[in-house]
């Protein structure tokens, strides 16, 4: 729903030219991407329908399809758009600690936006209900400092083994960042792993080698 983007609306002191956020919802309200155009808000996405949603076929550096690189986000406002799966909301706000001592995280009530402070109490020292409206609600996340190396893979477990749903095997897909092509052979590793079968009962071959380390 576009309702995460109408609570940030009435908070337009968040959106400014050193703001990034990072997520998926392909649902803007009107005038929302060229606000954001207009105030150079840098957009971070692995979903397809949001960056084209953002970009209308035009192409602009503030708009980055793929999986976030949290390297170049120190000293910037960074606002995380709370996703359904809940371990993918704590691993990239568990990488993001390595960059950043605050950020800010949005999310609809029906995907835990009422226990954003409960769901992050591992990774924050002080979490803040700033703001909630439209079936929604905007936290204020002062994160633990995190020295350890990035590892999407820590909170795979939390994924069960099937894509029913939608539900992320892009944690996967986040293993490998350089690669487009390796992150799916990745993919296709773990799907084999669980004996997964594809639509009509076409069954993957037998598990790819994998031509680079997984931890």
């Amino acid at each position: 729903m576009s309702n995460v983007y109408e609570l940030l609306q009435r908070h337009p002191m968040l959106l400014t030219a050193n703001t990034t956020i990072i997520g998926s919802e392909a649902h803007l309200p009107a005038g929302w991407a060229e606000h954001a155009a207009e105030h150079k808000v840098q957009v971070i996405t692995a979903d397809w329908l949001t960056a084209q949603a953002y970009q209308a076929d035009k192409e602009t550096p503030l708009v980055q399809f793929g999986v976030p690189d949290v390297a170049g986000l120190a000293g910037r406002l960074v606002i995380v758009l709370w996703p359904k799966a809940k371990a993918a909301g704590q691993a990239l706000v568990s990488m993001l600690s390595q960059q950043v001592d605050n950020c800010y995280v949005v999310a609809a009530n029906d995907a835990g936006g009422k226990s954003i402070g409960n769901a992050l109490k591992d990774f924050a020292s002080e979490s803040t209900k700033m703001d909630s409206a439209r079936h929604c609600s905007l936290w204020n996340i002062r994160l633990n400092k995190s020295e350890g190396t990035a590892n999407w893979l820590r909170f795979a477990s939390s994924f069960p083994p099937t894509l029913k749903g939608g539900n992320s095997w892009a944690c996967a897909v986040a293993v490998h960042r350089g690669s487009l092509r390796q992150a799916f052979q990745y993919v296709l590793y773990r799907l084999t792993s669980v004996g997964f079968s594809l639509h009509r009962g076409i069954h993957l071959p037998k598990r790819p080698e994998l031509p680079w380390s997984l931890f």
